[in-house]
This record gives structure tokens, sequence and C-alpha cells, in this order.
């Protein structure tokens, strides 16, 4: 209680104010202390609560705040931490969440990023890797398959390309080779196939060409000699036949001429010679007649 000079009676300190015995004023709580009326002091705040001066109650710290015993302000959590109402700390987020400052709760990381414990915002995951939402750590692309940056799935790799694990882009098939989708490895063409850069398939060689196995291009059989399509070499002609360069069979010697295995153009017959169609040999006139040269 106080009383002023000259009063009959002595008068009870309001709320948020005390006073000692033979007191002519009250006087105000310091903050993070409060008092109810007729107090003879003030008690301090409790651990999540504050009060500023001459309170008669203290207030609850919000969510996202914190305060320690006989605090007059409430402090606000920093990033990567969180506190529920009434509370005397604040706790470390979860991996795989995030918070800024003042937070009242943690915020899991989205798909294609991630978070270590205590995190005040989430990492994107690097190329070849990815997430699922709240993550802790990004997960490797699996062979065949590849991501970019910040994703949250892992893409299939085209038909023509391939890629070994956690790859953040698809490499295509060398000349020679190829490869369906999803591929870890490109295979080579088979013999009398062949195939240029990324693709998905090996082409067909024509008629008249060739390849070995894992060719880029198909070759061109050389005059004397053919091929079939898809074939892994060229066969010489057989006697009394030809062919020029890139053939697909041979043409037999017209009459009057010949060739031997292997030609790429008949010889005309001698004088005194002759030949049918197809010969591999002219034959000699016999006596009594008589032939020029080709016939």
């Amino acid at each position: 209680t106080f009383s002023t000079s000259g009063s009959a009676t002595c008068t009870a300190c309001d709320s948020g104010t005390y006073s000692e015995a033979a007191s002519s004023v009250c006087t105000k709580c310091d903050g993070g202390t409060w008092s109810n009326a007729s107090a003879v002091a003030c008690s301090p705040c409790s651990a999540g609560r504050a009060s500023s001066t001459g309170s008669a109650a203290c207030e609850v710290c919000k969510a996202g705040e914190f305060s320690r015993e006989a605090a007059s302000t409430c402090g606000s959590c920093v990033g990567g931490t969180y506190s529920t109402a009434s509370s005397c700390n604040c706790t470390g987020c979860a991996p795989g969440t995030f918070s800024g400052s003042g937070a009242g709760s943690c915020t899991a990381c989205s798909a294609g990023s991630y978070s270590g414990a205590a995190s005040s915002a989430c990492s994107k995951c690097d190329g070849g890797t990815w997430s699922d939402t709240g993550a802790s750590s990004c997960s490797d692309c699996t062979a065949g398959t590849f991501s970019t940056s910040g994703s949250a799935t892992c893409t299939a790799c085209d038909s023509g390309t391939y890629s070994e694990a956690a790859s953040s882009v698809c490499t295509k098939c060398d000349g020679g080779t190829w490869s369906n989708a999803s591929a870890v490895a490109c295979s080579p063409c088979s013999a009398g196939r062949a195939s240029s850069t990324g693709s998905a398939a090996c082409e067909v060689c024509k008629a008249g060409e060739f390849s070995r196995e894992a060719a880029s291009t198909c070759g061109s059989c050389v005059g004397g000699t053919y091929s079939t399509a898809s074939s892994c070499n060229c066969t010489g002609c057989a006697p009394g036949t030809f062919s020029g360069s890139g053939a697909g069979s041979c043409t037999a010697c017209s009459a009057g001429s010949y060739s031997g295995a292997a030609s790429s153009a008949c010889s005309k017959c001698d004088g005194g010679t002759w030949s049918d169609t197809g010969a591999s040999s002219c034959s000699d006139c016999t006596a009594g007649t008589f032939s020029t040269s080709g016939s």
C-alpha cells in the first residue's frame, strides 16, 4: 500500500506495481516481472513468457518465439529452428525440412531438393540425382536415365543414347553402334549393317555393299565382285561374267567376249576365235571358217 501526505488511509498498489512499508508511492514492476494489486514485490515471468515495465501479467511467447525466465521480451527463432507457443527455446528442424526466422513449424523440402538438420533453406539436387518431398539427401539416377539440377525424377535416355549411373546427360551412341531407350550401353551393329552417331537401329547394307561388325558406313563392292543385301563381304564374279563397282549381281559376257574369275569387264575374242554368251574363254574357228575380233 501507499499514502500521500495528509491521508486518512493507505491505498492498495495497482496491479503491475508494488511497495515496501511506509511508501508514499507504488513502484512499477521491472520488465520481465509482474504483480497483482497490493503486491509487496514483483514476481519474475516464467520461461516462455515475457512482460514490459509495469505489467500485471506476463504475455505468452508466440509460436516462433522463445524466452528464458524473467524476460522482458520474447526472442525470435533463427532460421533452421522453430518453436511452439510458450517455449523456453527453439528446436532445430529435422533433416529434409527447413524454416525461416520466427517459424512456428518447419516445412518439408520440395521434391528435387534436400536439407540437413537445422537448415534455413533446402538445396537443389545436383544433375544426375533426384529426391522426393522431404528428403535429407538426393539419390543417384540409375544407369540408362538422367536428370538435370533440381529434379524430382530421373528421365529415361532416348533410343540412340545411353548413360551410366548418376548422369546429368545421355551420351549419343558412336557410329557403328545402336541402343533402345533406357540403355546402359550401346550395342555394335552386326556384320552387314551400319549406323551413324546416335542411331536407334542399324541400317541394312544394300545389294552391292558390305560391312564388318560395328561399321559406321557400308562399303561399296569393287568391280569384279558383288553382294546381296546385308552382306558382310563381296563375292567374286564367276568366269564368264563381270561387274562394275557397287554391283548387286554379275552380268554374263556377251557372245564374242569372255572373262576370267572376278572380272570388272569382258575381253573381246581375238580374230580366228569365237564365244557364246557367258564364255570363260574363246574357241578356235575350225578349218574352212574364220572370224574377226569380237566374233
